[in-house]
């Protein structure tokens, strides 16, 4: 049967863009964290880090709710082989494109400013050790990521993303193919169909406890099985083609799950996850709230607290996951369901926003860095908002009309890198 959803994921379409521009916002939050191993290290702001820490804990689940929702809408369409090599256009090729020519200029930065602004190492020697390391095809546990960016290992930074996202379409593709009645889409009926809060925060506590559990076995087997190993956060790679968090691993499977769960029980025709705006943004900031707290708490604790404070702070940010994510639903189906050229043009734009907003970042990030007398909070709003208009301008005006020779441009001045540093 035709979905019904086919007509009406416009909201979903605008979340997902909006989500793309939080990442944006995220990754121009880095250099005013304190992260050691970020290229561009300048000064810290508490507001920043605030803004930080909740984009992390839900945009990258959100995204990956998204994928998952769309995911039967083009896998039914195709076999199983015309399907991947649909995937490999839209994800491999630009995942090898930005790996190979955007994540070297990173290392590059970042022993730049390290070594008192001087070049001690080409840009061509960076590029050459990195897919050396890269060329391993290594398996296992990344080391901490000053380590990584210290040694030039192979690390995809943002690429991550695209890799991991490929890898569930693919293994979620084939069971889609071997086992279809798996994935059957139901009927509507004439029941559930009106927007219910304890039906939506039976919802939340489900996927709030499902996610904290599994991801809380998944860190707890790494920390039993494998010495010198301490940080729940810390990056496995598998054979260099894709590096993910092992943290969140649980965390990004459940909620690609979840949006295939959602598309074929159709919860957004029976008005699930829908409605009561203000209960749930209510809740959200409830959650937020005790999350801060709890954070605080980690962060100023005793030492031998740390732990303690540490699985309350993983607890609360699989709640604050789930929950920020019924709330922006409810939010946009609400208020950006309704046909606009804006949105279509920023909904088109959003992933070669997420492409090519990287570079920018850090070009703008190293611009304003001698600006000693500027606070961090607002170089911060400065590089998010240059770097998103770049971003959408690059989108709009030339990878959308000109690819081919978007991509020969940016071959070029990689061999001019090459060249000139």
């Amino acid at each position: 049967m035709n979905h019904p959803s086919q007509n009406r994921v416009l909201f979903l379409d605008n979340l997902r863009y909006v989500l793309v521009f939080g990442v944006v916002i995220q990754h121009a939050a880095n250099s005013y964290i304190g992260l050691d191993w970020w290229p561009v290290m300048d000064s810290k702001s508490g507001f920043v880090s605030g803004i930080n820490t909740f984009l992390d804990g839900f945009l990258m689940p959100s995204l990956f709710f998204l994928a998952g929702y769309f995911f039967l809408l083009s896998a039914k369409k195709k076999s199983l082989p015309s399907y991947i090599k649909a995937k490999l256009k839209r994800l491999g090729l630009p995942w090898l494109f930005c790996t190979l020519f955007i994540c070297p200029v990173l290392p590059f930065v970042y022993h730049f400013t390290r070594n008192g602004f001087v070049i001690q190492q080409s840009f061509w020697s960076v590029w050459k050790a990195m897919f050396k390391n890269a060329a391993t095809f290594y398996t296992g546990f990344l080391p901490p990521m000053d380590v990584v960016m210290e040694n030039i290992l192979f690390y995809q930074r943002y690429m991550w993303f695209l890799g991991l996202l490929f890898l569930f379409f693919v293994i979620f593709g084939c069971l889609y193919h071997a086992l279809p009645s798996w994935f059957d889409i139901k009927t509507l009926k004439d029941i559930d169909h009106k927007a219910s809060i304890s039906r939506d925060v039976k919802i939340i506590l489900c996927v709030g406890l499902i996610t904290f559990v599994g991801s809380s076995i998944i860190i707890m087997t790494m920390f039993a099985m494998t010495k010198g190993i301490s940080n729940p956060e810390t990056w496995v790679s598998l054979g260099n083609l894709v590096q993910f968090r092992i943290s969140r691993i649980f965390l990004h499977t459940s909620y690609f799950i979840l949006g295939i769960v959602a598309y074929k029980n159709l919860w957004v025709e029976r008005k699930w996850l829908t409605g009561h705006i203000r209960a749930k943004g209510g809740l959200l900031l409830f959650v937020l709230v005790l999350f801060f707290m709890v954070k605080d708490q980690m962060i100023n604790c005793p030492e031998h607290l740390e732990e303690l404070f540490g699985l309350m702070f993983w607890l609360v940010l699989n709640f604050v996951c789930i929950t920020a994510l019924v709330f922006f639903v409810s939010l946009f189906f609400k208020f950006m369901n309704k046909p606009s050229r804006f949105n279509e043009k920023m909904a088109n734009s959003s992933y070669n926003v997420y492409l090519s907003h990287y570079i920018f970042i850090n070009a703008f990030q190293l611009a304003l860095l001698p600006v000693l007398w500027m606070p961090g909070a607002l170089k911060f709003v400065i590089v998010f908002v240059l770097s998103l208009i770049s971003s959408v301008a690059i989108s709009c005006f030339l990878v959308e009309k000109y690819p081919g020779k978007t991509a020969l441009m940016m071959f070029g001045l990689f061999l001019i890198l090459c060249l000139s540093f």
